[in-house]
């Protein structure tokens, strides 16, 4: 008990010196009627870009920054009841906990979606017009509502918001979500033609989150989104995050030769980081707490002269459009495919799914697990792998493919020579020919029933170009450059939505730091890159 109320002290104590710290940093106001859209969150690693950018962007257009919720539809109900608009109500008079947090940055005021009789009315005209041309799950892809794409959106939040694996278009609740989430669409819709958006700052990309910035693609709004460290400007050309991957090519045509050689030697180290078991920060992927590279020599697969094939799965409803459209409409589908593929052929079949990291994803992953195992009941031939089975377990048995969707198996597998089939071309190895890549799910089963057991030689130096430029260059502490140190110090990737990070923030901060962010900011805001990187810590 008495432990207890330190931490909580403790917890107000931070969280008073950090709004103090704000006022002096950025407290100034204007008065006018353009806006900066900023989404109100519980995430404390966000509020520090939040509290930069929506200020530098602030000055720039001298606009009045507002804060928005923007969980309706995947964290919460589109309505809320009495008791939760109370809530609301009282903690934003009081200035309770992250609302004293937005004020103390600047936010002027705060809004959250209103779903009134007429929005409603209108939205049930445009769902008559859709749900009649939703014949098959496909044609969920096909949707847009006045002109900005929504299909990919609705897919993903259905799934998250439901924790279901894949949607039956005749069912009530999906019919019932469909309708919401225009409705949802329509009151942003509105939003942005009555008020004077000049940028809009967020975190996903995907999901109901991203409605309002489709909108705002649509009337050539920018929009900044914060994720793992990294920074990107969204725009009707690119309008997924974590798609820096297309530009790698173009930049490194533009190195000189010391530089292509400096960038082969940092990209080697970063893979020998990766396949020897480091973890977290130390590789650049703070959530990943647990390495499927940790040395052992025990032998998983059958001892055969068999193909050994390996698919590696993804979370059945975490995002499963992050990067774009892939093959299949969602990974129940495509591991449908899979295992009917399986029964046709007379290769060793295997299937695993993530480690069980740490955190959040601890009580996802079951979840996955459970699907897993249901769906290849149909499908004697896939042999089920534990989630912690080791790589180097797998390699060292003999495993001659893997399949994925976009998992990180496909830049770590080719390292040892063995050939991943990816099931898109939206993945961030597609410049290069360490996987063997497939257009369509026609080309991927041509490609799948004609495997041979043969030798691959992958080119390490493009293995090596990736690693440089997806961790090193694109790397997720160029704005903030203690990002990673911050995981490496607390070890726990959930820490990143704690008052320990306002904490090590102010621990670290000085003056030059101080200007250095507001410097990249500036400096990434107008040279209208996709996504942050080393030529803005200059």
């Amino acid at each position: 008990m008495l432990k207890t109320i330190i931490n909580f002290l403790k917890k107000k104590k931070i969280l008073l010196q950090y709004k103090k710290i704000n006022k002096k940093l950025f407290y100034k106001k204007f008065h006018t009627n353009n806006v900066i859209l900023v989404e109100f969150n519980a995430f404390h690693s966000d509020h520090l870009f939040f509290s930069y950018f929506s200020n530098v962007l602030s000055k720039k257009y001298k606009a009045r920054i507002i804060a928005f919720y923007n969980f309706k539809l995947i964290a919460s109900k589109l309505k809320d009841s009495w008791i939760t608009k109370l809530k609301w109500f009282f903690s934003n008079l009081l200035n309770y906990n992250n609302f004293g947090v937005y004020r103390s940055f600047g936010v002027e005021s705060f809004i959250k979606p209103n779903i009134d009789k007429n929005l409603e009315n209108s939205s049930i005209k445009i769902y008559n017009k859709l749900i009649k041309k939703i014949k098959k799950k496909e044609d969920i892809y096909k949707i847009y509502v006045n002109k900005a794409f929504l299909g990919d959106l609705i897919y993903d939040s259905y799934l998250k918001y439901n924790y279901a694996p894949t949607i039956d278009i005749n069912s009530k609740k999906f019919k019932i979500f469909l309708h919401e989430f225009i409705c949802l669409h329509q009151y942003w819709e509105n939003y942005f033609k009555n008020n004077n958006i000049k940028a809009v700052l967020g975190v996903h990309a995907h999901y109901s989150y991203a409605i309002l910035f489709r909108v705002a693609f649509k009337f050539n709004i920018p929009v900044y989104v914060h994720n793992e460290g990294k920074v990107f400007y969204l725009n009707n050309k690119n309008q997924y995050q974590f798609s820096e991957y297309r530009f790698f090519n173009k930049i490194h045509a533009s190195f000189s030769l010391k530089e292509k050689k400096e960038c082969l030697k940092i990209g080697e180290s970063l893979i020998k980081k990766r396949i020897s078991g480091e973890k977290r920060g130390n590789i650049g992927s703070t959530y990943i707490s647990k390495s499927s590279f940790n040395k052992s020599d025990k032998l998983v697969l059958k001892r055969n002269n068999k193909i050994k094939i390996l698919i590696c799965t993804q979370d059945f409803f975490d995002a499963i459009n992050v990067y774009g459209k892939f093959h299949f409409v969602d990974f129940v589908e495509w591991l449908n495919f899979l295992g009917k593929l399986s029964n046709i052929t007379k290769y060793d079949w295997y299937i695993k799914d993530h480690p069980n990291y740490s955190g959040k994803y601890k009580k996802y992953q079951p979840f996955t697990t459970n699907v897993t195992k249901e769906i290849i009941k149909k499908y004697k031939n896939i042999n089920y792998l534990k989630p912690d089975t080791k790589h180097n377990e797998i390699i060292k048995s003999g495993i001659d493919y893997v399949i994925t969707v976009f998992g990180s198996v496909s830049f770590e597998y080719p390292y040892f020579d063995i050939p991943v089939i990816t099931s898109t071309r939206n993945i961030p190895t597609i410049n290069y020919n360490f996987n063997l890549h497939t257009h369509n799910k026609f080309e991927m089963k041509k490609l799948i029933l004609s495997l041979k057991k043969k030798k691959y030689k992958f080119d390490k130096n493009k293995l090596k170009k990736f690693y440089y430029f997806y961790f090193y260059y694109f790397h997720n502490s160029v704005f903030y450059n203690k990002y990673n140190d911050f995981n490496i110090m607390t070890k726990d990737w959930d820490k990143y939505w704690s008052v320990e990070f306002y904490e090590f923030w102010m621990k670290n901060l000085d003056n030059i730091s101080h200007i250095k962010m507001i410097e990249r900011a500036q400096k990434f805001i107008n040279s209208k890159s996709y996504c942050m990187n080393k030529s803005h810590e200059k």
